[in-house]
């Protein structure tokens, strides 16, 4: 069975068609495993995104 892992997000609009975005990820630990398959422990982990988008228009 594959381990916990969730997304949590959240995004702010601050101009017109521009926003700021930023993304937690985490997984558990992976420690059910078949080891006469060769399969091994992965350690949980967890990553953060930022993402910024900007409209530029001419006037």
């Amino acid at each position: 069975m594959a381990p916990l892992r969730g997304t949590v997000g959240v995004t702010y609009e601050y101009a017109n068609n521009s926003t700021l975005r930023a993304e937690v990820q985490a997984s558990d630990t992976w420690d059910t495993i078949d080891n006469d398959n060769g399969e091994q422990v992965i350690d949980s982990w967890t990553l953060l995104n930022l993402k910024a988008k900007h409209a530029f228009t001419k006037i």
